[in-house]
């Protein structure tokens, strides 16, 4: 836990479970939740309270960040242990017997508040719990996953960029209520996610904890329609390249 972020995590908390509640509200009407701003405006959507924040003097900003994938996170004797997950692109390296390696990525928005009431700290993104949904920013980053910001959204900007944040919260809740009505955080099976529209089913996130854990060089959980060859260690997406763990030995 970052010190900083923990100061204004019961901030970030509140906020990104009102935006996900709000988020779930039907386009179509309908009973839905409201908010009232200052007892008096009535907002329902992610963006809409968002845009009331601002207009007492709140400072909203949204940042298109990009990082190394760090699904271990380990600490060893307190220092920070380095275990990227490595994509097999499959193309050979000149001069040489390998093929070439690539870092796996790990993108998110992240929202920034400032103001006399609230300030909070959120990331959108789809995580490999299944979800996607605004969360409450409170963990340090290893220095090792570095770290950029590819864009920065203001004013008009971040009030779209939170309304469509909104929008996929939405559709993947209703796409995960229609194949696993029961709740959970597992994503479809190879043959559920065959049923699913193209659009939807390659879009879905390629790691999930639904899947069986692996041993390669390093350890990770794939959903089951991920095509793993444990013999090799190397795990093969669906018409696309390898991938494999480079964690601890």
């Amino acid at each position: 836990m970052e010190a900083v972020l923990a100061e204004r995590y019961a901030n970030s908390l509140r906020l990104s479970e009102l935006l996900n509640r709000l988020s779930l509200n039907s386009p179509n009407g309908g009973a839905r939740y409201r908010m009232a701003v200052e007892g008096r405006r009535l907002v329902e959507t992610p963006n809409a309270v968002l845009e009331a924040m601002t207009m007492p003097g709140h400072d909203l900003e949204v940042r298109d960040s990009r990082y190394f994938a760090n699904f271990g996170d380990l600490i060893h004797h307190g220092h920070d242990v380095l275990t990227p997950f490595w994509i097999d692109t499959g193309l050979p390296v000149p001069g040489t017997v390998r093929t070439l390696l690539v870092p796996v990525s790990h993108s998110r928005h992240e929202f920034i508040v400032r103001g006399p009431v609230v300030n909070a700290d959120l990331s959108f993104y789809f995580g490999i719990d299944g979800e996607a949904v605004f969360r409450p920013s409170v963990t340090r980053d290893q220095a090792w996953v570095m770290g950029r910001v590819a864009h920065r959204y203001r004013g008009a900007e971040a009030l779209e960029v939170t309304r469509l944040a909104g929008n996929i919260v939405r559709a993947w809740g209703a796409v995960r209520s229609r194949h696993h009505p029961a709740g959970g955080t597992a994503l479809p099976t190879r043959a559920e996610a065959g049923k699913l529209p193209e659009h939807t089913a390659n879009s879905l996130p390629h790691h999930a904890p639904c899947g069986r854990l692996t041993s390669g060089r390093g350890r990770a959980w794939y959903p089951d329609w991920f095509c793993p060859s444990a013999s090799s260690g190397r795990f093969r997406l669906p018409g696309s390249a390898c991938c494999r763990s480079t964690g601890l030995r």
